[in-house]
């Protein structure tokens, strides 16, 4: 028998065939180019991992500068609104007591109710989503975008609120006089003042103080604000006379008002537009500026009497009737340049005038309802008991004794 180490085993060695000079290129080629392939992949990734980081950290500062409105209680209510809109109602007409209506206008895809006792808004379907109280004796609304502004006139108090809640409670330190809203949920507040004629301040949706102005010699009477341009409305004497004046203002430096004098009409009130342009509407005639360049333009229509005002989108729409007349009058519409682009008649006394997004105006009248646009007027038929209309998510919301009805234009 032979001893275990005197058994060899022997392996072949195994043989690589010796590759052709070309083969040999090609392969070197390829591992070249997977080399490559891996480099960019890993450089794609690594692009992406910072894409995904990036966008993480930007996110959570927006939530973080923005949590008053990003919390989760917030979120899940705009979920709900955006998917089911709120409650489903049973839609229009919706019951209501018209003679409690203080005012009645679109704020987002809610209509805002304010009565003498609550703030109410309504989708589309007529679903109530908000009930709040309000107990102020002279309740004034102002809305711009998603914000309503709740103000008292000849009080103290003011809201600042959203359909998913009350976001600012303020008491001023001396009697309101007016109040605007922005889009970005700025306030302005003309305030009466023992030390002057009148003063203005501004804040932000946080209740933060942005712009303080005051007059000795200025009565104002009215305000409206988009984001850092704010306009006002006042009397003020000149030669022994009265005449009224609108003030143009930027509310980011201390530089003095842009101001225009306006003599025979007394101003009651002042819209300013996105576009920067403001219409200052009085008794017999008003007067358009454009806030970039200052430009100036006198409106008169001082022949007729004014029965109501609405802005639409860039275009005022003045509602007017014949002195003296008892039946019918017609709508005028200016452009943003103070050109009348067009007039159509109606019938009967003139109640109520709204303006849609759209450059659009609802007329009611004691005869009709007219939904007038560049196209013509669309009768929307007679509601006789009308005393007010909105316009809403292309409709015309009409508040009767009873009820609010909604008709399509």
């Amino acid at each position: 028998m032979a001893r275990q180490e005197d058994i060899l085993i022997k392996r072949r060695k195994k043989v690589v065939p010796t590759a052709d000079p070309a083969d040999r290129g090609e392969q070197e080629e390829e591992v070249r180019s997977g080399r490559s392939q891996k480099k960019r992949r890993r450089k794609r990734r690594t692009l992406i991992r910072v894409a995904v980081l990036t966008v993480v950290a930007l996110v959570a500062a927006l939530v973080i500068a923005n949590w008053d409105v990003t919390n989760p209680e917030y979120v899940w209510t705009w979920i709900r609104l955006q998917v089911t809109g709120g409650d489903v109602g049973d839609g229009f007409p919706r019951e209501i007591e018209g003679n409690t209506v203080r005012d009645m206008e679109a704020v987002g895809h809610q209509l805002a109710v304010m009565t003498d006792d609550y703030l109410l808004m309504y989708n589309k379907t007529a679903g109530e989503t908000v009930r709040r109280p309000c107990s102020y004796a002279q309740p004034s609304l102002s809305v711009a975008g998603k914000y309503a502004l709740i103000s008292e006139i000849g009080g103290h108090r003011l809201r600042l609120e959203t359909v998913s809640r009350t976001l600012l409670e303020l008491e001023m330190p001396d009697t309101i006089v007016a109040a605007s809203v922005s889009d970005d949920g700025s306030i302005a507040v003309v305030l009466e003042s023992a030390s002057y004629q009148s003063e203005v301040w501004v804040y932000d949706r946080k209740g933060k103080q942005k712009y303080h102005w005051s007059s000795a010699s200025t009565l104002v009477m009215g305000v409206s604000i988009q984001k850092n341009t704010m306009t006002l409305i006042g009397t003020t004497t000149s030669g022994g006379g009265l005449q009224s004046e609108l003030l143009v203002m930027d509310i980011t430096t201390d530089a003095a008002p842009a101001r225009f004098l306006m003599t025979d009409t007394l101003f009651f009130a002042v819209e300013l537009l996105p576009g920067g342009k403001v219409y200052a509407i009085g008794d017999s005639g008003a007067l358009l500026v454009d806030t970039k360049t200052l430009e100036d333009r006198v409106i008169s229509y001082e022949s007729d009497q004014l029965i109501g005002y609405a802005v639409s989108k860039n275009r005022l729409g003045l509602l007017l009737s014949g002195y003296g007349s008892a039946d019918g009058g017609e709508l005028s519409v200016y452009n943003d340049s103070g050109d009348c682009i067009h007039s159509t008649p109606y019938s009967g006394t003139g109640r109520w005038l709204a303006g849609n997004a759209d450059g659009g105006f609802c007329v009611l009248s004691s005869d009709s309802l007219q939904y007038v646009s560049d196209k013509g007027a669309t009768d929307l038929g007679r509601h006789s008991d009308g005393l007010r209309v909105a316009c809403f998510e292309d409709q015309a919301i009409v508040l009767g004794l009873t009820q609010m009805v909604a008709v399509d234009y």
